[in-house]
């Protein structure tokens, strides 16, 4: 399987991992509440108001994430796999991108 790398911008990586970072530590937020309530007699809790604004603002930084992912994918992917699926993979220390053909 062929690799295709490019190198990104710092700036841009740093808005993607800062992205993923925010998405991940209110999913891990998320799953610290479910995990302390998994044994609760009722779903009190899970079903109140304060829990929903948790799970919206996670499913709003997933979002966030995942359109960023988008986007530098389809700014960053090298015109000769344009049509093509792809994967990558973005490695924060050296700012480049590695793709390869599904």
């Amino acid at each position: 399987m062929k690799e295709y790398k490019v190198t990104i911008p710092e700036e841009v990586r740093d808005l993607v991992q800062k992205a993923g970072l925010e998405y991940h530590q209110k999913r891990n937020v998320i799953m610290g509440l479910i995990e302390d309530h998994q044994f609760d007699d009722n779903t009190a809790f899970l079903d109140s108001e304060i829990f929903a604004a948790y799970e919206k603002k996670m499913a709003q930084a997933q979002y966030a994430f995942d359109e960023l992912k988008s986007k530098i994918e389809r700014e960053y992917k090298p015109k000769e796999l344009e049509g093509k699926p792809v994967k990558w993979n973005l490695d924060y220390n050296s700012c480049e991108m590695t793709f390869k053909v599904m």
